[in-house]
């Protein structure tokens, strides 16, 4: 965590598209030698994110299993949230978090200015510094959020700031 000592934080940063959809399940189908309903329902749980891929595919792999499951779940998000999105969320401003989280009630624009008390030509950079920053879709009507299991992350992120 000390950002002198981690090359992570140090190196540049560099933005990768999402992992293409067909070649995750062909993947996982050969893999886990599974039928394509089973691995699609697999890759629509790592909705393209090359760090989720790999670690669900790990999961899998040192379990023996090759559906979702709650244990599997629980591992997942476990692994998400320790190596990942823990880490994202805490460099982000106070601004960029409280979108992510008024979203979670409703994620119309309209429903976060108010929330927020934003004009609209602030909530469009706020939106789209998120979207440089790979955690939400393009859209001009509301907030989607991009990484596998983000909004469960954020969700549990909203608990731990009520208590």
């Amino acid at each position: 965590n000390n950002k002198s000592n981690t090359f992570l934080l140090r190196a540049p940063k560099i933005f990768l598209s999402d992992l293409n959809l067909r070649l995750i399940v062909n993947s996982y189908m050969k893999i886990f030698d599974i039928n394509e309903e089973s691995a699609i329902e697999l890759a629509m749980a790592v909705k393209g994110y090359a760090y989720a891929y790999q670690l669900l595919g790990n999961i899998l792999y040192k379990t023996k299993k090759t559906k979702l499951d709650d244990d599997i779940l629980l591992e997942y998000d476990a692994l998400l949230y320790e190596r990942a999105y823990y880490f994202i969320f805490n460099e982000l401003t106070n601004e960029e978090r409280n979108v992510l989280l008024y979203a979670l009630e409703d994620p119309s624009n309209k429903a976060v200015m108010e929330k927020g008390n934003y004009k609209p030509n602030y909530l469009s950079n706020l939106k789209r510094t998120l979207m440089l920053k790979g955690l939400i879709k393009e859209s001009r009507s509301e907030i989607i959020y991009r990484l596998p299991r983000f909004k469960e992350f954020l969700e549990f992120q909203n608990k731990l700031n009520e208590i």
